[in-house]
């Protein structure tokens, strides 16, 4: 009776212990399965913040090009603001302003809604209009827009000193201009 009673409870302990391994790998799926959410999601949010960075990186390359234009527009009484009007249909829902100071020969464009251009086959050019210099446009230097990303600052690079402008002009040129 005593070898009875013994096989029973070793059967008894075997039973639980089988249990209790299909417990544990029934546990270790599940924190496997967890794991692999857990990773996946991880993956998911790092692509955002690796996005946020690059929009980051973005905004802190202009950071200084829209303070000097602020500080343009504020530290000097002879800045003179010229608002941007389309000329033609092709710049429709262009806006944006032009400041300019002759002292400090220094300038800046801020541009709304300009389409964006591959710089390997065309590029922006700013012609400024001097009439007491000349009766020919000053190059006023070439720029891209390379994303449709809301307003772009870009700094005016006159080839000659200019006096009294009256008026700067966008066209599309060739790479280069």
């Amino acid at each position: 009776k005593n070898i009875s009673a013994k096989l029973t409870q070793a059967k008894t302990e075997l039973s639980d212990k089988e249990n209790t391994n299909i417990e544990l790998e029934s546990a270790k799926q599940e924190y496997a399965n967890t794991n692999e959410n857990l990773s996946s999601e991880l993956l998911h949010e790092s692509g955002k913040i690796d996005a946020l960075n690059t929009q980051i990186a973005k905004l802190t390359e202009k950071l200084p090009l829209l303070q000097k234009f602020e500080s343009l527009i504020q530290d000097e009484s002879d800045t003179q603001r010229l608002e941007f009007a389309s000329a033609s249909d092709s710049y429709k829902g262009l806006s944006g302003e032009v400041i300019w100071n002759d002292e400090k020969q220094e300038g800046y464009m801020s541009l709304e809604n300009l389409a964006v251009n591959d710089p390997t086959k065309n590029q922006y050019q700013l012609w400024i209009v001097d009439p007491e210099r000349d009766e020919l446009p000053v190059d006023g230097g070439v720029f891209d827009i390379t994303q449709k990303d809301g307003k772009s600052i870009i700094p005016i690079r006159n080839a000659l000193a200019i006096t009294k402008p009256v008026a700067f002009v966008i066209t599309l040129e060739q790479t280069g201009g």
